[in-house]
């Protein structure tokens, strides 16, 4: 009777025993998941991809950029799933002696939902860092917002169609139309306005013939009647989200209008033909649109 005894007692214990095991080791397969990189909280890190998912969606917004709202969007929603699995965790851990029948189903179950969850949060920090990284330096302009630059800066990042200074043209010079400049203008605000990835930054007109600014701009711009406008709109490249300044200047010589136009890339060494592009698509769409012929 006694052995029988001690023989039960013995299986509770080892059962015991065995239980305990099997805690801690699943207790260890969650604790390895607790940590990014082995180094960052995951909670901290969760907290933190949420604050640079916002910042993402609010200047995504701000840039026109579509897939940079996707992915704030889609990092928000990782951010959330990996809080409420770490939220859950806890909770099983609490609980973990009522699933030691079925630790089976328990490890391929919610580690692998959390193995496949941990991926797409890596791979979404990442990218959206990069992102944040081009918004940053980006927010600076290429050039002036109110006056059309003399020339490009000597990198392959820019395209200049004027009178002087040409640089990386082509085929392009400045455009001759009989047309007034009042008609240019609304074509040319109309045109960025709808243009995917493309928005209207600033507009200078000058109109008076004594007007101080014009006098400034003919020291840089000789071609400069008494009346001309000005301008400047980015475009925003449609997966990396990089920025371009684009600037447009309207003015009226000999009773026609004349118009220059300058694209360059606000960070990079090279467009890619970006800047050729845009600058090639309005003077198409300028050439085919027709214009009540008058004079300026």
């Amino acid at each position: 009777m006694n052995n029988k005894f001690e023989y039960e007692n013995f299986e509770v214990e080892d059962q015991s025993l065995e239980n305990n095991n099997e805690q801690q080791q699943l207790k260890n397969e969650f604790f390895s998941y607790n940590y990014c990189l082995k180094y960052i909280p995951i909670k901290t890190a969760a907290y933190i991809l949420l604050l640079l998912s916002i910042i993402e969606l609010i200047l995504a917004f701000i840039f026109h950029h579509k897939i940079g709202v996707f992915i704030g969007i889609f990092c928000l929603a990782i951010g959330y799933i990996e809080l409420y699995q770490l939220k859950q965790q806890q909770l099983q851990i609490q609980n973990i002696n009522s699933i030691q029948g079925d630790k089976k189903t328990f490890l391929s179950g919610p580690l692998v939902q959390k193995k496949i969850t941990r991926l797409f949060f890596i791979s979404g920090s990442i990218f959206i860092v990069l992102l944040l990284m081009i918004r940053i330096f980006c927010l600076k302009d290429a050039f002036s917002q109110k006056h059309f630059p003399d020339k490009c800066d000597d990198k392959p990042n820019c395209v200049m169609v004027s009178d002087k200074n040409q640089f990386r043209n082509q085929q392009l010079y400045p455009l001759i139309l009989d047309a007034s400049v009042q008609q240019i203008q609304d074509f040319t605000k109309d045109y960025f306005s709808k243009k995917p990835g493309t928005w209207i930054v600033n507009v200078s007109e000058y109109k008076q013939q004594n007007d101080e600014n014009i006098k400034n701009n003919k020291n840089k711009n000789d071609n400069l009647s008494n009346q001309y406008t000005y301008i400047f709109a980015k475009f925003v490249t449609s997966f990396w989200g990089f920025i371009n300044d684009i600037g447009i200047l309207i003015n009226c010589e000999n009773d026609q209008v004349y118009i220059q136009a300058i694209s360059q890339s606000v960070i990079g060494y090279d467009d890619f033909g970006v800047n050729y592009d845009i600058i090639n698509d309005f003077f198409i769409n300028i050439e085919e649109n027709e214009f009540e012929k008058m004079q300026c």
